[in-house]
């Protein structure tokens, strides 16, 4: 029973899964991991995009509010006679002289006329209506912004997450590879008691059977921790084949944290609650918007027109003046739609109110279940010291053939489970401290 005292011994110890990589892998730790995964993630870079394209919304229009320049240019032909006539007298008297001093006719030939104009309008009373857009356009670069906040802290939880998950697959295939060399020495020493007639053949079959077993379950956990590690790429954007390993992580301090403050740091920083406040600011300046349509608009305008082809008409025009139009009457249109608008305003409101609630219950529950996650710690610790005594007991009697090699296989197994128990509790306080920080709207 020496060799199996000393793989017990092995057991006891943390074991980490992949070490043969260790030699050439590079070390991703999670702060490296994390500041990959916000510079090159695509959804983060999607969502920077949209906030880039908002931003261009704002200019637009406030491009708006400048004066408008526009050329013309209309180059026509004249395919129909075009004759003017003047009475005598018609363009009025100077003394006893009549203009013109006889009936005058006037024709044109069929060609091509060229019409030039230039006109520079400014808007005066739209510049109200338009400084509302502007601040709507704001509004929505502001949800931007609260959107690609929303999907950092996501794509942050979720790099947390998956590297977290490694950690456990890889404690889990360390003690799943040492049980394997347990089981292999538990074979051996079978396989000599059997042949000193010790033991029994169907002993053995059990031994090599839970051997099998357990190499299986090494198979798939290594595959699943190199899909593991090939999702971590895709997360943090680069190549799918990357080597790596993690750091594990310390064990988790037991940390106080002050309800009353955790809620109002998630009030003040969440983006479901800033994008709700961000709607109902909409909402009231559509309400704004709407009613700014009864202003008449006016415009003044600067207009320079040139005929060219033509020697009837003059070749330089200018003109300045004011443009207005007003809709006097329609129906009651305006004010329903004033009225709709206030409603949504309303609605905006409550749901403000329900993000609030929302996340102050979302904190309160990641608080609980912080809470535990540390509890669960030392009872694991626990569970993990009693089922290494069990086992002890369970070698010394089967040592005495007084226990049965069932009984054996039956508490190493508990010793690994006890042992993955044991680093799942200790990466569940880390999870649970990474969900109060999303609840709380940080990183």
């Amino acid at each position: 029973m020496q060799q199996l005292v000393l793989v017990l011994l092995m057991m006891v110890l943390p074991l980490s899964a992949g070490g043969q990589d260790r030699p050439i892998a590079p070390l991703l730790t999670l702060d490296e991991a994390l500041a990959r995964a916000f510079a090159h993630n695509r959804d983060i870079q999607n969502a920077g995009l949209d906030v880039a394209r908002a931003s261009d919304g704002v200019a637009a229009i406030k491009a708006l509010r400048l004066p408008q320049l526009n050329v013309g240019v209309y180059e026509s032909y004249h395919f129909t006679n075009e004759d003017f006539t003047f009475e005598e007298g018609s363009l009025g008297s100077f003394g006893p002289i009549e203009v013109p001093p006889t009936t005058t006719k006037i024709s044109s030939t069929n060609d091509f006329t060229t019409l030039v104009t230039a006109s520079v309008a400014l808007p005066l009373s739209q510049q109200y209506r338009l400084g509302l857009g502007v601040d709507q356009k704001e509004v929505v670069e502001g949800q931007a912004n609260e959107q690609l906040r929303s999907t950092r802290q996501r794509i942050a939880k979720n790099v947390k997450d998956l590297y977290y998950s490694i950690l456990r697959t890889e404690a889990s295939l360390g003690a799943t590879e040492a049980s394997i060399a347990y089981r292999t020495a538990l074979a051996g020493l079978v396989s000599r008691n059997l042949q000193q007639q010790r033991a029994l053949n169907s002993d053995l079959l059990s031994v090599r059977t839970e051997l099998a077993r357990a190499e299986q379950r090494a198979m798939a956990e290594r595959d699943s921790l190199a899909s593991q590690r090939e999702e971590m790429n895709i997360l943090i954007g680069r190549e799918i084949e990357t080597p790596f390993r993690v750091s594990p992580m310390p064990n988790p301090a037991l940390l106080e944290v002050n309800q009353l403050g955790a809620e109002v740091e998630a009030l003040a920083q969440r983006p479901m609650v800033k994008a709700a406040k961000l709607k109902v600011k909409q909402a009231e300046l559509e309400v704004r918007i709407k009613k700014a349509e009864y202003i008449p608009d006016v415009s003044m305008e600067v207009r320079y027109t040139s005929p060219f082809g033509s020697e009837f008409v003059p070749t330089n025009i200018g003109t300045v003046g004011l443009f207005a139009s007003w809709d006097i009457w329609d129906w009651g249109k305006r004010s329903h739609e004033v009225s709709a608008k206030n409603l949504e305003l309303r609605k905006a409101r409550n749901d403000v109110r329900e993000a609030q609630d929302q996340v102050r219950l979302d904190v309160n529950k990641k608080i609980r279940s912080l809470r535990q996650a540390e509890a669960s710690v030392p009872v694991a610790l626990l569970e993990e010291e009693t089922a290494l005594e069990k086992l002890r007991v369970v070698e010394n009697k089967y040592e005495q053939q007084s226990a049965l090699i069932e009984d054996v296989l039956e508490a190493e197994a508990d010793v690994a489970k006890a042992k993955r128990d044991v680093e799942d509790a200790k990466l569940g306080v880390w999870t649970s401290w990474s969900d109060l920080h999303k609840a709380m709207g940080e990183e």
